[in-house]
């Protein structure tokens, strides 16, 4: 889907490789019942095995996450 969103800030990611700066937009995300309203990096993750990251701020208050546990369904 293409959706359209006003440019909110911008950021510098810090990344394996280098810095760089990348657009964050506001939006709303569903995950297993929860839904928030949150300030997203864009960055091209056509060529990655996962199309989007769930950072903190979507996480942060709603999920427990258990770091022994990898690969979560699989």
């Amino acid at each position: 889907h293409w959706l359209e969103r006003r440019i909110a800030e911008m950021a510098t990611i810090k990344t394996s490789e280098r810095a760089e700066k990348r657009y964050k937009v506001p939006l709303t995300l569903h995950c297993d019942g929860v839904e928030k309203s949150v300030l997203v990096s864009l960055n091209d993750r056509s060529e990655m095995t996962y199309p989007l990251l769930l950072g903190r701020n979507f996480l942060e208050g709603e999920f427990l996450v258990d770091v022994q546990l990898s690969q979560l369904g699989r």
